[in-house]
């Protein structure tokens, strides 16, 4: 059980070494591509793209741009506001 914990949480690039490692010493003799070629591959979606990500937040960075307060303590080349 400690074994199959530890393989899980090792990233999927150091697995078919270890496990082929495992097989040598069971007496199994199989080539390490082999065993990477059957390995079950985790699927991630993709992630989006920046075009995306700038449709989704549109709105929100619109509204930020114009977002801005004018007080009496601002002042332009020595002119008070």
């Amino acid at each position: 059980m400690v074994a199959s914990a530890a393989f899980a949480e090792s990233p999927a690039i150091a697995k078919a070494p270890r496990i082929h490692g495992e097989l040598l010493k069971l007496g199994i003799d199989i080539g390490e591509t082999t065993v990477s070629k059957y390995m079950v591959r985790s699927r991630k979606p993709p992630s989006q793209t920046w075009r995306t990500f700038l449709e989704n937040h549109l709105t929100q960075m619109v509204s930020i741009d114009f977002y801005c307060r004018v007080d009496g303590t601002a002042t332009a080349g020595g002119i008070s506001l």
